[in-house]
């Protein structure tokens, strides 16, 4: 291991290491002084710090940091890390907002940020204070750029709450009320092969292996897929339905629901739960790492629990994984698409596109999908087009699969997604006879969910009481804001970062507006006067 040698320049110190100089020979301390006084520094930004080394620039850079942001100082090499704690033990500096980075890849980053209740950040900044970054520079671009894209995707994941929180708590209160515990997805299970069917044109090219083993395989469909599938007279074993708004519904025009099971998301568009189904399983696939849901997963929904994928592709993959005791196959997961071609034939989404296009607007609805800015990236064959969102999912599907031996791909074409390649569906040790599922036991929850929801309609009723006694100057703000913080849903809408709730009486009557709305609908619901 290399030691570094520092070196008194007259105007500093510099630092020698592995034969270079990290350091301005002449004036060492000048450029990162001048950066951390100049740089305009923004609110909820994160600023990495590559090679802090001796520290210039760093105490000056906390003094003007916003309230709002953090500072992550990194260092990969070990003998330039141990100086630089040395030299951070000899300043005056716990009273800021930084930290010197224990791990050293992103993940750890955002996991210790995450343990602090810092992340998410609006963006991700890097300052070069120093030339250590030139002595691992990938490895410092590497970690950036992750950190980036994580910033990027936690904020677009914070927009999409901000738009759907509510309607995502409503369905699932619509949910909890309609369907008094319904089976989990954990309880079923299969000895035939499970084919997962997703909307990808891909799924076009497998239609004859499909037919062909289809009296051998349980057919698991994502709710896009299900018109294709009706029209070549396919009807699926079960349906997966993710979707929170009204636009799936018209996945289920005509297709005959009573012989299918539904797997549904409890926070899916009720109305798709009305539909008349075999019978009807649910999956708890929460939108937000909330308080609130960790309670309801100890106490209710501990079987229901699915990660949160975000993609209807991926958690069908993931049901279809934990209903398998066998082999599961994918075909139309492909998050890659054509110019003008986004789904498979037949599909409802692309039916009513072609309808609507014009000869003055060739492309129809396909304006905002393809507002995504195009990416050309590397195929399993060639280049083919995607998306940022889609990538992001082939990542997280990528990431499922990772280890699983018994998870195959039917797809030639399109994005790589961890799985092993086929050509065929396997199916010559299934016999016709074979069950198509069977249902397990599983964990009787002990009360109703309908008595949880009156239960939740009182404590909002109680809450708003406290709140309207908090703004009379009646009751003391622990009594109203502590009971908020133990049902942090309320506040999940909310475009602000709330690591901690505002205790003030402006802000308290934002929190009365989302309690009042949360609890009329509760009473509707329940048949309470409101």
């Amino acid at each position: 291991m290399s030691t570094p040698r520092q070196l008194d320049t007259g105007s500093g110190i510099t630092l020698e290491y592995q034969g270079r100089l990290l350091y301005s020979r002449v004036d060492p301390k000048s450029r990162p002084l001048r950066i951390a006084r100049e740089t305009e520094l923004e609110p909820e930004t994160l600023y990495l710090i590559p090679s802090p080394l001796l520290l210039y620039g760093i105490e000056e850079l906390l003094v003007r940091l916003p309230a709002s942001s953090f500072v992550v100082l990194l260092e990969k090499e070990e003998s330039l890390e141990q100086l630089s704690r040395e030299v951070l033990s000899g300043k005056k500096l716990k009273n800021y907002r930084f930290l010197f980075a224990e791990r050293k890849d992103a993940e750890g980053i955002i996991d210790t940020l995450n343990g602090l209740s810092l992340w998410p950040f609006r963006r991700v900044k890097q300052l070069l204070l120093s030339g250590g970054y030139n002595l691992n520079r990938e490895y410092y671009s590497q970690v950036f750029k992750t950190l980036e894209e994580a910033a990027r995707i936690s904020y677009q994941d914070k927009l999409t709450q901000v738009f759907f929180a509510r309607r995502w708590m409503k369905n699932f209160f619509a949910n909890l009320f309609s369907y008094e515990s319904p089976l989990p997805y954990t309880s079923l299970q299969s000895e035939r092969p499970v084919l997962v069917a997703g909307a990808g044109e891909s799924l076009e090219a497998n239609l004859n292996q499909i037919k062909e083993a289809r009296d051998r395989i349980f057919l698991l469909s994502v709710d896009t897929a299900l018109p294709f599938l009706a029209a070549k007279g396919l009807v699926p074993d079960a349906v997966v339905v993710l979707e929170s708004q009204f636009i799936n519904l018209r996945d289920f025009y005509g297709i005959p629901t009573k012989d299918i099971l539904l797997i549904a998301d409890l926070f899916s568009y009720p109305r798709v739960w009305r539909l008349p189904w075999k019978k009807k399983i649910a999956f708890f696939s929460r939108f937000a790492p909330l308080r609130y849901f960790n309670t309801l997963e100890k106490h209710a929904l501990e079987e229901y629990v699915l990660p949160p994928y975000g993609s209807v592709g991926v958690a069908a993959v993931a049901i279809a994984a934990s209903i398998s005791q066998n082999t599961v196959y994918c075909s139309g997961i492909d998050f890659s698409y054509r110019l003008g071609k986004s789904h498979a034939r037949g599909t409802q989404f692309l039916f009513e596109e072609l309808c609507s296009s014009t000869r003055v607007s060739p492309a129809g609805l396909f304006v905002p999908f393809f507002k995504r800015p195009l990416l050309r990236t590397t195929g399993k064959v060639s280049k083919v087009l995607s998306d940022l969102i889609l990538l992001n999912y082939r990542l997280t599907l990528k990431n499922f699969i990772r280890g699983s031996e018994n998870i195959y791909d039917l797809n030639p074409l399109g994005l790589d997604i961890g799985a092993t390649y086929t050509d065929r569906i396997d199916v010559s040790e299934v016999s016709p006879q074979t069950p198509v599922c069977r249902e397990t036991s599983f964990r009787n929850v002990s009360f109703s969910w309908k008595y949880l929801l009156r239960q939740e309609h009182d404590m909002l009723s109680r809450i708003y009481t406290s709140g309207l006694r908090y703004l009379k100057g009646e009751s003391v703000d622990t009594d109203f804001f502590g009971l908020i913080e133990e049902r942090d849903y309320l506040t999940a809408h909310f475009p602000d970062n709330l690591h901690k709730l505002p205790r003030n009486p402006a802000f308290a009557k934002r929190l009365l507006l989302a309690v009042e709305g949360y609890r009329i609908y509760l009473s509707r619901l329940l048949g309470i006067p409101s």
